[in-house]
This record gives structure tokens, C-alpha cells and sequence, in this order.
């Protein structure tokens, strides 16, 4: 389950992960169209899967 942060519009809000891979995409390019995701956080957190997803939607 994940845990509340500043701007979720609920209790526990999941991410939009097209959405954020849009976001990152037009950060990008207004950027040059280069760009470098990382994904951190504590041990069997979910980090490989969000991975896998964001990579999904992104080129």
C-alpha cells in the first residue's frame, strides 16, 4: 500500500503512469529530447515493476 505525500488526492492516490511518462516525455523534449529516469527507494518496494511500466510508455 502506498503512503500518503504532499499532493495525492487521496489517502493513499496511486500513480497515473501514462500520465507521468507524458509528463517526462514534454520535460524531454522541451529539454532537447533527452531525458534519464531513475526509480529509487527501500528494498522489495515495487522499484523493477514501476520500472517496467514507465518503460512501457516511454521510447
Amino acid at each position: 500500500m502506498a503512503e500518503p505525500s504532499s499532493g495525492d488526492s487521496g489517502p493513499y492516490a496511486l500513480l497515473d503512469v501514462p500520465a507521468c511518462a507524458a509528463r517526462v516525455r514534454a520535460g524531454a523534449e522541451a529539454r532537447g529530447g533527452h531525458y534519464l529516469l531513475g526509480v529509487d527507494g527501500p528494498g522489495a518496494s515495487g522499484k523493477s515493476a514501476l520500472a517496467g511500466q514507465l518503460a512501457r510508455h516511454l521510447p
